[in-house]
């Protein structure tokens, strides 16, 4: 609650086939998760772009720890929280039968600079809605 986060929001207009719900508990979990493991006074991004591939491309950047190469594929599955007492494990899980489900991709990479980690990016890449009205 007092993490003191420097946030930063950066977005242009996405529009996808999906229920409102379902985007907004993608959201939800990914920002809890990057607020969660942010250290006080640490920054937190969200960008939400076009690429061209026509996928709108959402971008929640933390500036926690990263995680370990192991962890990366397991943290997906149901109940597997990197550290146990900081939660169910449900969160990634949930984000990751979303996208599935709306045709995208979820990858989380850690961001270094200098040979050391400076956070952690969770992209989501979903298909842009087609036929949308100009």
């Amino acid at each position: 609650a007092g993490s003191q986060l420097d946030f930063d929001l950066e977005t242009q207009p996405a529009q996808v086939d999906a229920h409102e719900w379902a985007l907004r508990e993608l959201a939800r979990n990914l920002l809890h998760n990057a607020i969660k493991h942010s250290p006080p006074g640490g920054r937190l991004s969200v960008r939400v772009a076009c690429d061209e591939a026509n996928h709108a491309v959402l971008t929640i950047a933390d500036s926690g720890p990263g995680i370990a190469p192991e962890l990366r594929l397991r943290l997906f599955q149901p109940f597997a929280a990197g550290d146990a007492r900081s939660g169910s494990g449900l969160g990634l899980a949930i984000c990751h039968e979303i996208v599935a489900s709306l045709g995208g991709a979820i990858r989380l990479v850690n961001r270094e600079a200098g040979g050391r980690i400076e956070g952690l990016d969770a992209i989501v890449e979903l298909p842009l809605a087609q036929n949308v009205a100009a």
